[in-house]
Formats: C-alpha cells, sequence, structure tokens
C-alpha cells in the first residue's frame, strides 16, 4: 500500500512515466493515437486496495504536442455495507471520492525533457475545484529531475503549489529516458525500481491567497464566526503544545512548526490577512540528503530537522 502513496507523491508520475514513452519517438505521425492506447491501457489495468478508477476513455490528439482529453475520471470507493433485512447478507457500498471533469493532459518534450500539462476541474464531497499544473521532466545523467507548479482555485482563493525532487536510481547510470520509462511501464519492474529509488526535496513552497482568507474561507466551507473562533482557539493549544515539549534535535523545527501553526490561527480571525506562505529547503542545498522512497513514509521528525529548514510568513 506504500507504494501505491508514493506513486502518488510522486505527482503524477506514472502519466508523466507514459508520456515520456510516447514522447521518445516525437517524431512518429501515429503519437496521439499511441498515447491514447497508452493512457486507457494504463487506467483500464490499475487495481486498487479498495477502490477502483471509472473514466470516460481519453481522446489524444496531435504530433509534436499531444493533448488528452476525458470528460470524466472518478476514483471510487468499495465499503462493506450492512444490509438491514437480511444481516448474513454480504454487501458493498461505493463511495465517489473524487471527481475529474473536462480533464485535459497536454504532452510535449525531446527525448531528455517531458512537458506536461494538467487541467481539470474537480469534485471533492461538496466542493468544486479548478486546478491547473505544468510539469517539467528532466533527464540529467544519472538524475531525474522533476519540477512541478500547480494553481488551484477554491471559491475566491487561489492555492499554489511549486516543488522540485531529484530522483536517482543504479539503473540510471549510462541509461536513457525510454529504458527508464520502460521500466515504470511494467509493474513488477516499476516494484523493483521503488525498493532502491532514493530522492531528494530541493524546494517546495506553498501558499494560499485571497481579498480576506478569514471572509474566503467563511464563505467557502459554510463556516460561522464561532467556528473559526473555536478552530482558532484549538490551535493555538497545539502551538503551546509544540512549545513546550521539544527536544534539542528538534527544537528548530519544532518552533517553525509553531510559527505556522499560529499564523493560521490569526489568518482565522483576522480578516485583513490576504496571503499566507509556507517554504521548506534543505540545510544543504549544494548536497541535499537523499532518502529512499519506501521509507519515504517513515522519516523522522529527528531526520527532517536535521535536513530542512521550514518557513512561514503572512500578507
Amino acid at each position: 500500500m506504500k507504494k501505491k502513496v508514493l506513486l502518488a507523491i510522486i505527482a503524477a508520475g506514472v502519466l508523466i512515466a507514459i508520456g515520456l514513452f510516447v514522447a521518445t519517438k516525437i517524431f512518429s505521425a501515429q503519437m496521439g493515437k499511441a498515447l491514447e492506447s497508452e493512457l486507457n491501457g494504463f487506467l483500464q489495468s490499475q487495481e486498487m486496495q479498495d477502490m477502483h478508477i471509472e473514466f470516460e476513455p481519453f481522446v489524444c490528439e496531435g504530433s509534436t504536442k499531444i493533448v488528452c482529453k476525458s470528460t470524466s475520471l472518478s476514483l471510487i470507493k468499495h465499503a462493506p455495507a450492512q444490509d438491514l433485512e437480511h444481516s448474513h447478507t454480504k454487501m458493498e457500498s461505493l463511495t465517489e471520492i473524487v471527481r475529474f471533469s473536462n480533464l485535459t493532459l497536454s504532452f510535449g518534450g525531446s527525448k531528455t525533457k517531458a512537458l506536461i500539462d494538467i487541467e481539470s476541474d474537480i469534485a471533492l464531497s461538496t466542493k468544486q475545484l479548478h486546478t491547473k499544473c505544468q510539469n517539467t521532466l528532466n533527464f540529467i545523467n544519472p538524475l531525474l529531475n522533476l519540477s512541478a507548479q500547480c494553481s488551484t482555485q477554491l471559491g475566491d482563493m487561489q492555492s499554489t503549489q511549486d516543488i522540485e525532487l531529484h530522483f536517482a536510481h543504479p539503473s540510471f547510470q549510462s541509461s536513457n529516458l525510454h529504458k527508464i520509462i520502460k521500466n515504470f511501464k511494467d509493474s513488477k519492474q516499476r516494484d523493483t525500481l521503488l525498493e532502491n529509488l532514493e530522492f531528494a526535496l530541493i524546494s517546495y513552497h506553498s501558499s494560499l491567497t485571497s481579498p480576506s482568507l478569514k471572509n474566503s474561507i467563511m464563505a467557502f466551507d459554510g463556516r460561522s464566526e464561532e467556528d473559526m473562533r473555536f478552530v482558532s482557539a484549538a490551535l493555538v493549544i497545539m502551538e503551546s503544545g509544540l512549545r513546550q515539549a521539544q527536544s534539542e534535535e528538534t527544537k528548530e523545527l519544532e518552533n517553525a512548526l509553531a510559527d505556522g501553526i499560529r499564523i493560521l490561527s490569526d489568518m482565522l480571525i483576522n480578516s485583513a490577512i490576504q496571503e499566507v506562505w509556507y517554504k521548506i529547503t534543505p540545510k544543504d542545498s549544494h548536497n541535499p540528503k537523499r532518502f529512499f522512497a519506501r521509507e519515504v513514509l517513515d522519516i523522522s521528525l529527528a531526520d527532517f530537522a536535521a535536513s530542512f529548514s521550514l518557513s512561514s510568513g503572512t500578507r
């Protein structure tokens, strides 16, 4: 299960892999149809514990730049349900976790670089969002570099996320994108690759902006003034706990986390705040520490504190 979570963390890595596999044949007249087949075949083959994907097939057009569109793609969760009339009967309920509508994927690039744009309307529970992402993947032997910039509209709020990652693996030495992507396409080879894949976080920046974040959150989430004050007070208690229970090796990080929580608390009661931002950077920018992908969910607070700096602010 951790490997499946990891694939999501790599920011649409599989989609990028599929795009690159076809991008290596950039001059093929059949490139659009080839990518259409790859993309729909990949989605049809996905098997996830307690979940499945329902989608309208993608239609792809183009040659040097391919644009693929699907009217709908949903992630459906399976859960056991009780038959009130027949308690011994096994039933199953289906819940839509998220739905992507008018989903557009644009692929371009070369044998060393992939450019992928993603745009979609998103329904998440009762919330309606619109998001755009620009992803660039470069292969500079022996590293894969992923740069992703995403912007999401939530009512009159705009959320932005910028992240840069490096990936390293023994098989990348003297390799090329075509071979690397073939490994990602095969599920068994992909699992083997993930066992020894290393990644390094180069930078991460996120921000949330609007004319008044407090008022925007109240309108978007249906919160009352009382709700905002209650959540703000709970965050102050959390901040206090972080500042009191500190060890020497994690003190710097815990103070930075406490600062970030204080900013969130202030945002919920101060109508003048228009932006909050957070930034993570490696402490050694020239030689950032690599972590094994299989351990991504087990990075300790001490490891994080030793490797990264966290900062935050408001406007």
